[in-house]
């Protein structure tokens, strides 16, 4: 599973949207999180329709009015379970569809694999 995040500092240009689903398509990307992207309710609805078409997506638009997060996802690719939104946090609980890399993630990172293994240690209670 591929998992990305990017700061997009506004995303209202049609042209920035085609070149975050670029990016995504080109990467193999299976989730990003977009931060900062200042979304208007028309310029949203026309990403999702016609740039990430298939996927589902969270936001904590009604939130904040201010910077807006997103997360986009790949339904066939990630099982997502949301917890919690706030205005600063978009927590969730996510699951690889796929088990491929699985093994590989065993191999080059053990912190990763920890992780999977037990993924409550992701989160903190404060």
């Amino acid at each position: 599973m591929i998992v990305a995040t990017w700061n997009v500092r506004e995303m209202q240009q049609l042209s920035k949207q085609a070149v975050i689903a670029d990016f995504v398509r080109k990467h193999k990307i299976d989730m990003i999180g977009l931060l900062e992207t200042k979304l208007k309710a028309k310029n949203y609805s026309y990403l999702m329709k016609n740039r990430f078409k298939e996927w589902k997506n969270i936001d904590n638009f009604n939130k904040s009015d201010k910077s807006r997060m997103l997360l986009l996802w790949n339904p066939s690719r990630v099982a997502l379970e949301l917890i919690n939104v706030d205005v600063q946090t978009i927590h969730t609980k996510i699951r690889p569809l796929s088990h491929a890399g699985h093994a590989r993630i065993h191999q080059h990172c053990p912190l990763c694999s920890a992780h999977i293994e037990s993924p409550s240690h992701l989160f903190f209670k404060c």
